[in-house]
């Protein structure tokens, strides 16, 4: 019973809800669909190219491609950034030259892909449009609907792709050269852009997850703080659908797992997850043997939900300190939902995120990888908080 209740609860999340919200837009569009008519159509054959040239208007700046580096002298305003300009000095600014010239070579290339690809973005599916008639007449239904209104799509997305080749090119450079010597100021830590071994089906157990068929790992920081071995990675987890046309994926978890690895073994297993209400905790997976844990602080029992088979040593662990940080790491990571597990020697925190985390900044703005560095110190220093929390309450009290 409960699983036919998690099946209908997880389909009107991932299906009902957005499937009204999209009738009533859509019913909201087609009552103002004359007024759009009257002023977008007598415009329409320029849709197209205006739409591509929105999509890279940054690039046709005329100052742009201009090399711009000063005195660089990295501002510690943070209490955790205090030592990181001498390693700002020693590791990255003698690299900041050499990345400013990539950057900008990378925006010429952009550039000038833009300029030869613009009139093939405008002029196809431009000539598509014209061509709707003869189209109409010659081909199936699904086949022109497919290549008069499908198409131009693809093929804008796709030359978008080719255009941001050349930047995407210079952040994946950013990533494998500087965000190492960024983390090396924290201790031994290695950065893998796309690690091959992560496997999510190994948390499972935990009941975080929806259901999923496919997962893709990026972004993976792996190191050693205060003896506590630190693995963390980013996941896409994808449901697999199907429709007349055949079979596509979904999102159905997007999000952060950070993975801490203590000298101490555990008693029991405790796990910390979202409150989702009267009703949405019905949907949860069960968990066997594992009772509901009430804790001192009612804003955290609010917010969180504990479960564990060892009350006392999961009293311990979820301090009021440990419970204030772990809000600061929901708030921090922009997300209401963080949620994680107690067992043997580890600690596993799960965090969904909409955006993509430990990316670099803008590179229309000349690079010198200070908000690189900020952004990144940033995001570990709350993890390392809850390291030295947890390191303090299992060390005295286990």
């Amino acid at each position: 019973m409960i699983s036919l209740l998690k099946w209908i609860y997880d389909f009107s999340k991932a299906y009902l809800i957005p499937t009204l919200i999209g009738t009533f837009l859509l019913i909201v569009f087609l009552s103002y669909w004359e007024v759009f008519k009257d002023v977008f159509y007598p415009y329409r054959d320029l849709f197209p190219g205006v739409i591509f040239v929105i999509f890279f208007i940054r690039l046709l700046n005329p100052f742009l491609t201009r090399e711009r580096i000063t005195g660089l002298r990295f501002p510690e305003t943070a209490p955790y950034e205090k030592g990181f300009a001498d390693h700002y000095d020693k590791y990255l600014k003698e690299k900041v030259q050499k990345f400013e010239q990539n950057r900008l070579v990378a925006l010429k290339k952009a550039r000038r892909m833009f300029f030869f690809i613009l009139p093939i973005a405008h002029f196809v599916p431009w000539g598509i449009w014209k061509l709707n008639d003869f189209l109409y007449d010659t081909l199936w239904g699904w086949l022109h609907a497919l290549i008069v209104y499908l198409g131009p799509i693809v093929l804008l997305v796709y030359l978008w792709a080719i255009v941001m080749g050349p930047i995407l090119d210079y952040k994946d450079s950013i990533k494998t050269k500087i965000f190492p010597n960024i983390l090396n100021f924290l201790g031994q830590f290695t950065y893998t852009i796309n690690p091959k071994r992560k496997d999510v089906r190994q948390y499972d157990f935990m009941g975080f997850f929806p259901r999923y068929d496919r997962q893709t790992n990026e972004d993976n920081i792996r190191g050693t703080y205060e003896s506590v071995k630190i693995d963390l990675f980013e996941t896409v987890l994808e449901k697999a659908r199907k429709s007349k046309d055949g079979e596509y994926y979904d999102d159905v978890f997007r999000g952060i797992i950070i993975d801490l690895t203590f000298n101490k073994t555990l008693k029991g297993t405790t796990i910390v997850r979202k409150d989702s209400g009267l009703i949405g905790n019905l949907f949860h997976e069960t968990l066997p043997k594992l009772k509901d844990v009430k804790l001192e602080d009612p804003n955290f029992n609010k917010i969180f939900q504990a479960y564990s088979d060892d009350q006392v040593e999961a009293r311990y662990i979820l301090s009021v300190s440990f419970m204030e940080r772990l809000k600061e790491l929901s708030e921090a990571f922009g997300s209401k939902a963080v949620q994680c597990c107690f067992y043997q020697e580890k600690v596993v925190f799960v965090i969904p995120v909409k955006k993509n985390m430990f990316e670099p900044g803008s590179i229309y703005v000349a690079e010198n990888f200070i908000d690189d560095a900020k952004s990144l110190l940033e995001e570990m220093d709350l993890i390392c908080k809850i390291v030295d929390i947890l390191n303090l309450n299992i060390k005295t009290n286990l």
